[in-house]
């Protein structure tokens, strides 16, 4: 059996749309399933284990996907932006790697990193503590980030920045600080904006599982209506 990071995702969809889109609005568009997939996409690794959760949460029998699960290689781990152009082969399970790692995991919260630490390597160990708190975690991160922004501003500041490593216990020296800050600082003009800050975490779903969601979006759409609620995603 696989592990289940995820408890419910169809629980779990509707709390993402209410954050997003508030309680009085009932319906989920294309964009925001796909959002919420990457986010889930971002917490299982495996490609495997991602057809079997979409095609279990779903009840999906279409023959297609069943293709897809047996002709599909796994990539590996979904790769945020600002991440190198290698890809990750390792099919280890959720969020860990096979080969050894040097830097803090969630086991050790203590334990400062090595002073060594690549800017990838930071990043890294900053998204496998995201990844570990679990979806309803990752899905407060928009939340998190207007608490921290005190002057309201829709971004972040170097500041703000280091109050939101604190309350994620992330113990970093002020030169591995800088340099995880200035990774997320895509545009560099001195502060992180929410687009910014998800786009380095989460990573994107790459086109195959992008292809799988959009055939379940598909497969959930009212042919009369024309579009797809939450009460709809409830009685499937």
């Amino acid at each position: 059996p696989v592990p289940n990071p995820i408890p419910d995702l169809i629980e779990s969809l509707e709390i993402y749309h209410n954050i997003v889109r508030g309680t009085r609005n009932p319906l989920v568009s294309r964009d925001d399933f796909l959002a919420f997939y990457n986010i889930v996409s971002f917490l299982i690794p495996s490609d495997q284990s991602f057809i079997t959760y979409v095609s279990n949460t779903w009840r999906l029998g279409d023959k297609s996907i069943e293709k897809l699960r047996v002709s599909k290689p796994d990539p590996g781990k979904q790769k945020a932006h600002i991440i190198g152009p290698k890809e990750h082969k390792s099919k280890a399970p959720y969020g860990t790697d096979s080969k050894k790692t040097n830097y803090i995991t969630s086991s050790n919260v203590n334990q400062a990193p090595s002073d060594d630490l690549s800017v990838d390597e930071l990043i890294e160990m900053f998204r496998k503590k995201m990844r570990a708190r679990g979806v309803r975690a990752i899905m407060s991160i928009r939340r998190t980030f207007m608490l921290i922004d005190e002057n309201d501003s829709k971004t972040i500041e170097y500041e703000e920045f280091c109050k939101m490593l604190t309350q994620y216990r992330i113990l970093l020296s002020d030169e591995q600080i800088k340099k995880l800050f200035n990774a997320f600082d895509k545009d560099n003009n001195g502060s992180i904006d929410y687009e910014e800050f998800i786009s380095a975490v989460e990573g994107e779903m790459s086109s195959f599982r992008t292809t799988i969601v959009k055939r379940v979006y598909d497969s959930l759409v009212d042919e009369e209506k024309g579009y797809v609620t939450l009460d709809k995603t409830r009685t499937t």
